[in-house]
């Protein structure tokens, strides 16, 4: 017993159907690295004196992520494997200096205790927040 016409059109509509919408993902996805990449390589080394481009910079890094509200305002979590790379991100992206003065052994692993330590840093440098 064969299909009828019309099953056999709504079965090439929908593979037609999936297939664009593989490709469209699949480019959306690309686009999406693309951004990335830019993205990380626009984030400066972290010194003394470029804290509040840098902060810019990461703060972007952090919203193509979809990861912003995370590190702001505590707001939900975020996978492994993206505080894996922010993490790696912070920490390749600080000269020697300030990594001396936010890595520790207690937050070395940990992406969010690593952007709080460098605000928290910058924060205490700033000339308005000295006594």
């Amino acid at each position: 017993m064969s299909e009828p016409a019309s099953d056999k059109i709504n079965t090439k509509s929908d593979q037609t159907i999936n297939k664009k919408l593989t490709t469209d993902s699949e480019t959306m996805e690309k686009i999406d690295l693309v951004y990335l990449k830019l993205a990380i390589n626009e984030v400066p080394v972290l010194t003394q004196d470029n804290f509040s481009i840098c902060h810019t910079r990461i703060l972007n890094y952090f919203d193509i992520l979809r990861i912003k509200d995370y590190f702001l305002e505590g707001k939900g979590t975020i996978s492994k494997d993206n505080a894996w790379n922010v993490r790696t991100i912070l920490t390749a992206k600080i000269d020697a200096a300030v990594h001396a003065n936010v890595i520790t052994h207690i937050n070395k692993d940990d992406a969010l205790l690593i952007w709080k330590a460098i605000i928290k840093f910058f924060a205490s440098q700033h000339a308005a927040n000295q006594a």
